[in-house]
């Protein structure tokens, strides 16, 4: 964007041109969110788990099967509420 490009503030002040994103800070913050997401997730299975109830869909209290909890340690729905 030229200077005499800039689209001026309210006051009718040029502003300056915003710097663009940088794409490994963007990509780290992505996978940052994602990392603490996943963190949340097992947190919240070992509560389950100290609580007893663990392995049990958290909608219907139905178990969840082994085999989901094996892909998923942290699954907390049973196939039904996925």
């Amino acid at each position: 964007m030229d200077h005499d490009d800039a689209a001026p503030d309210a006051l009718g002040h040029e502003r300056a041109e915003e710097p663009a994103e940088d794409p490994i800070a963007a990509e780290a913050r992505a996978l940052l969110s994602e990392i603490e997401a996943e963190l949340a997730a097992v947190s919240a299975a070992l509560d389950r788990l100290e609580a007893g109830g663990y392995g049990t869909c958290e909608i219907c209290g139905a178990p969840i099967a082994d085999e989901a909890l094996a892909a998923d340690p942290a699954a907390s729905r049973c196939s039904v509420h996925r």
